[in-house]
């Protein structure tokens, strides 16, 4: 064998064992384009129902994707308790002596990619095993409901420990590929499993559900917070098992994600909320204007109310919040994404909003009410007015809920009257809100006699608030189709209420003030 023979076949050999090197090192390095860690306890299914937040299993090495092939795959229990088991993010499995873990995703496309997941840790794309687990939270029972999924290759679904769907052989993630029989989605927790089995190239997996009339269900959150997880073929909840990922489940109360029927108020002024979140839109020959973006969950059925009403979602060009809590701002990521609005917030809430809540003087350092980030594109002072196809929103700063707590007025004009409304941002003193010695917010006290002062001298026919509850909304909606707007029209109502919260301030000061060292 000749010198130069030799002296190329090392080098081939060489370089064969560099790329290698040089390939796994920059598959462990690529970050996963498409998948990020999830910011926020809850997730709504985005606009076509498609399901964003899932835990994955790193792959486990398998063969075949025949129906009995991937039927014994499943079914061998490579870790135990897989069909079971609600993972913690990190959480570690055993599987032929190989230490896999568990990771907390969100998808910022319809699906999930797993080529991207798996080359991100380094791992096997081609002849593998991907488990993946999410939560599924309903506000109510929803029957004749259906699971309707695509993947690439083979793959099984589970919902609540029930074997629903199965689909094999070397295929494209195709859009609503397998559907399941009608199931019923119950209150509360509902937990997906899915096996996706993968020959080689690309994988990925896409799922919804479906209503009983085949439209997807956005109603829902998606989260990785507390569940109770449920067995194959039994019904009872098993006591909860907590599911520690870097935000804990923000508390909240049932009726802020409870739909209701949006309608109109007067004029160009709509309701489009939750039961207990309030939603406005205020509608214009060019665009409109929306109040409060609410929890991220909410944003679906603020969509829903909006174009039950008529009106196009994409048609929002401002956007605007009573306060900075993120009961009425988490949304706004979103709905800027959806719509192209511009994001406007009062001066001293920016600060708030663009850190996604983490410079709120109460809560900024309680991460159950962190939100994404969001940057604003109009600071507001206050005073400012809105001006949209004709239409003036005035904000005024009410201080002390938050700094920089915002209520709205505006003109309607209905039956040939001008109206004014108000709309009021929050009076309240929340539980452990300290008014005296607050070193997070020292004018806090002085800041909520402001607001009482501009509540008072504010002139109010139509009486309305960032919740429902303000201003009697389930009642006043209940005597609606009878009575008319004019059940709206209720300046007494908004002169008790406002002295019925300056009351409450007061007797809480005064609390606070005599329990100081004396």
């Amino acid at each position: 064998m000749n010198m130069r023979y030799i002296k190329y076949v090392a080098i081939i050999v060489a370089i064969t064992l560099l790329l290698q090197i040089n390939f796994k090192d920059i598959a462990a390095q690529t970050p996963p384009v498409t998948l990020t860690k999830p910011t926020t306890a809850e997730k709504a299914p985005n606009v076509d129902g498609f399901i964003q937040r899932w835990f994955i299993l790193e792959p486990i090495a398998a063969n075949g994707l025949t129906q009995s092939a991937v039927q014994e795959l499943v079914k061998n229990e490579p870790f135990p308790n897989q069909f079971a088991v609600i993972p913690r993010d990190g959480d570690k499995v055993n599987v032929g002596g190989a230490e896999l873990r568990w990771h907390a995703v969100d998808t910022l496309n319809y699906n999930v990619n797993l080529f991207h997941f798996a080359r991100a840790q380094g791992k096997k794309t081609s002849d593998v095993l991907f488990w993946a687990v999410t939560i599924i939270n309903s506000p109510r029972e929803i029957r004749d409901v259906r699971l309707s999924i695509g993947s690439n290759a083979a793959s099984v679904w589970w919902l609540n420990g029930q074997e629903v769907i199965g689909i094999y052989g070397d295929r494209q993630a195709v859009i609503d590929d397998g559907v399941s029989k009608r199931l019923t989605l119950k209150k509360g927790a509902n937990v997906i499993r899915a096996a996706i089995v993968n020959g080689g190239g690309a994988t990925d997996f896409c799922a919804r559900l479906l209503d009983a009339n085949d439209q997807p269900i956005r109603n829902i959150t998606v989260s990785l917070g507390e569940v109770k997880a449920v067995p194959a073929d039994d019904d009872t909840n098993l006591p909860a098992k907590s599911i520690s990922t870097a935000i804990s489940p923000v508390k909240l109360s049932p009726d802020w994600t409870e739909p209701f029927e949006p309608f109109k108020i007067a004029g160009n002024l709509y309701y489009v909320g939750s039961r207990g979140l309030a939603n406005y839109l205020i509608t214009t020959p060019k665009g409109h204007i929306l109040i409060n973006s609410d929890l991220e969950e909410n944003v679906p059925l603020i969509r829903a109310s909006v174009e039950k009403l008529g009106f196009k979602f994409t048609d929002i060009k401002i956007l605007v919040i009573s306060h900075g809590h993120w009961d009425h701002d988490a949304g706004s990521d979103t709905i800027k994404k959806l719509t192209g609005a511009k994001y406007m917030v009062m001066d001293a809430d920016v600060s708030v909003v663009e850190s996604g809540g983490k410079t709120d003087f109460q809560y900024g350092t309680d991460p159950t009410t962190f939100y994404t980030p969001t940057k604003v594109d109009r600071v507001l002072h206050d005073g400012d007015k809105i001006k949209l196809g004709g239409t003036s929103l005035v904000a005024h700063l009410t201080p002390g809920h938050t700094k920089g707590c915002t209520t709205w007025t505006m003109k309607v004009r209905e039956a040939g009257k001008t109206y004014n409304a108000v709309i009021i941002g929050s009076p309240n003193v929340n539980p452990g809100y300290r008014l005296v010695n607050n070193t997070a917010y020292p004018q806090i006290a002085e800041d909520y006699e402001k607001t009482f002062r501009v509540l008072k001298a504010l002139s109010c026919d139509i009486f309305l608030g960032a919740h429902g509850n303000y201003f009697g909304l389930e009642a006043k909606y209940a005597r609606l189709k009878k009575e008319g707007f004019s059940v709206f029209i209720d300046p007494e109502g908004y002169k008790k209420y406002v002295a019925d919260k300056e009351q409450e301030f007061r007797n809480e000061l005064a609390k606070q003030k005599a329990a100081l060292p004396k």
